[in-house]
């Protein structure tokens, strides 16, 4: 534990220590700090009191070290470099650039590319800060509005408001069901067309034009709910496994997150394709998440041929 003693000196008294011992008079001292030489006098003084030993003694030639005096010169000295480097280290992090990238479904939000993205970005700028988060089904767009993610990569079809959007890539839906689901529908062998007239998992705790694109609406109007709180994906796989109903889901989200033995999936013909694409706040200051969507982008374009399906968003 520090001493009382020691507790009481401050930098300010070793830097002008220093600045006499290396100058070799308390006149070239007081110079070189912009100090009264009394200034100079009295800083000394309280030092060697606290330190209980002469640092210094005046000769012909100006002042000398003690023996005590040359020890503690190089403490002086290591002890004023170490609080010098950790202003300077603390200053730079203060200047580090932050992101905060939401994922929609965490590793589903851009099927397999979601990893190469946040990696490659990564390793690109080293001089940001890159944290990730899971974003469901219903906080997907409220997580970039209130800030709490700087950029999201989600599923977005429409705007939003507050939001603008970089589209990334689109790729196919398939209409998913459960074995029960399929008996219910009475073909065989069992078709999408036959499957659209089950009811429909009803996606309660999503925006109701987000909800309205998987539910197929432009395929199936009026058409019959079957009520679900499902956000995530886990959520999802049990709500449908245990009703007889469908949904549409992306072909990579099938391909790997959902698909288990429980459920099934077909592909659906005359619908649109569901579009990944980076989302921001609106008016805001967004360089950050500006330079990560058009990287995301890039790296898109460079890797496209690993989801299958999908095509370059315009």
């Amino acid at each position: 534990m520090v001493g009382i003693e020691v507790a009481e000196m401050d930098l300010r008294q070793m830097e002008v220590f220093v600045a006499v011992a290396e100058e070799g008079s308390i006149h070239a001292a007081a110079r070189r700090l912009f100090l009264s030489q009394p200034a100079i006098s009295q800083a000394m003084r309280k030092l060697e009191r606290v330190v209980g030993a002469p640092l210094l003694v005046r000769s012909p030639r100006g002042v000398e070290l003690t023996e005590p005096g040359r020890v503690f010169l190089d403490q002086a000295r290591l002890i004023l470099r170490s609080v010098d480097d950790a202003v300077a280290e603390a200053r730079r992090v203060g200047r580090r650039r932050r992101i905060r990238v939401g994922l929609l479904s965490g590793h589903l939000g851009a099927g397999e590319l979601t990893p190469l993205i946040v990696g490659e970005y990564r390793r690109a700028h080293p001089d940001v800060d890159v944290s990730v988060a899971d974003l469901s089904f219903g906080d997907q767009f409220e997580a970039v509005s209130s800030g709490d993610v700087d950029v999201a990569i989600v599923r977005a079809q429409r705007e939003y408001d507050g939001l603008d959007f970089t589209p990334l890539f689109n790729e196919p839906r398939v209409l998913c069901y459960s074995a029960e689901a399929a008996e219910s529908a009475g073909a065989e062998p069992v078709t999408a067309d036959a499957l659209l007239d089950m009811p429909v998992l009803n996606l309660v705790h999503t925006p109701d034009r987000w909800s309205s694109f998987w539910e197929l609406q432009e395929l199936r109007q009026p058409y019959e709910r079957v009520r679900s709180t499902a956000v995530t994906i886990s959520e999802l796989q049990s709500a449908i496994a245990g009703s007889k109903c469908v949904l549409s889901v992306a072909l990579s989200g099938w391909r790997l997150g959902i698909r288990n033995p429980l459920l099934r999936a077909l592909p659906i013909e005359g619908t649109a394709p569901t579009i990944v694409q980076a989302a921001y706040r609106r008016g805001a200051d967004q360089r950050t998440a500006l330079e990560f969507a058009e990287f995301a982008r890039g790296v898109v374009a460079e890797n496209l041929d690993i989801v299958e399906g999908a095509h370059l968003a315009a």
